[in-house]
């Protein structure tokens, strides 16, 4: 989700929130993927992550023109994930 505020006519900041869900794959066991993945006879242990439901990030940006002609163009932008 995010939105653009114009903050005058060379100036436009853009504002918003990232969410991103890290879960496991449906229906993947650590068992079942060991069993598919052992073919040399030696164990293979696999660490199937807990699923996380708490990954938002905010995200901002901007869009400024230097010279107000609209040939030129200076943008910028950072986000965080917080995990």
């Amino acid at each position: 989700m995010q939105d653009d505020i114009k903050v005058n006519r060379r100036l436009t900041l853009n504002l918003g929130v990232r969410y991103d869900f890290f879960g496991n794959p449906a229906g993947v066991k650590a068992n079942a993927l060991n069993a598919v993945a052992n073919l040399s006879g030696t164990p293979l242990v696999f660490n199937v992550p807990k699923q996380d439901w708490n990954n938002f990030g905010p995200r901002v940006g901007f869009a400024l023109d230097p010279t107000g002609s609209g040939k030129w163009a200076i943008r910028g932008g950072a986000g965080w994930l917080s995990t």
